[in-house]
């Protein structure tokens, strides 16, 4: 499967794609809005990894409407890492059609099983996605989770659109 990463935290570009090309996945990793758009027309990817927090214009979520006007990306499965979830998060992610929330801290293993969940060619809603415990990074308070976003009558999520390759400003140092 080919992933697309956008996260301006290099050390956890490098593990993300270290893990998820482990399992076969073909992964590029990226920093910014820009790089996302050029990696995004070059790979076509089947699945998009943004961080909400980018500091990019707009954030992560304006980059991953950037994403979905490109029709490179378009149909990928959108997932959002973010470190908190409100109800303007879960508005931004039923505009741009994102599959999935990961909040953290969350486990890379538990994200590596979601993407292994994933059938990019079904667009039809999951019943349920795995729900992610934790043993990465922990903040006191947090509770881990790793889940759709319900749509708003409370069934199925709202419907996706749907060797490791980092950059070397990517990869830990």
């Amino acid at each position: 499967m080919k992933l697309l990463i956008v996260d301006e935290d290099q050390h956890f570009c490098g593990i993300l794609a270290s893990v998820l090309g482990n399992e076969g996945h073909e992964v590029v990793a990226v920093a910014d809005a820009r790089s996302a758009a050029i990696q995004a027309t070059a790979l076509s990817p089947q699945v998009v990894l943004v961080s909400a927090e980018l500091r990019s214009p707009g954030g992560g979520m304006e980059v991953m409407r950037s994403l979905r006007r490109l029709p490179a990306a378009a149909s990928a499965t959108g997932i959002v890492m973010t470190n908190f979830a409100d109800e303007r998060l879960r508005r931004a992610c039923d505009e741009t059609a994102t599959a999935h929330v990961l909040v953290r801290p969350f486990s890379v293993l538990d994200l590596a099983g979601l993407v292994r969940s994933l059938d990019v060619g079904d667009f039809s809603p999951a019943e349920e996605a795995p729900v992610a415990g934790s043993r990465g990074r922990m903040r006191p308070g947090s509770t881990p989770t790793a889940r759709p976003y319900p749509s708003p009558s409370g069934g199925a999520p709202s419907r996706p659109r749907r060797t490791s390759r980092c950059p070397a400003d990517c990869l830990p140092g």
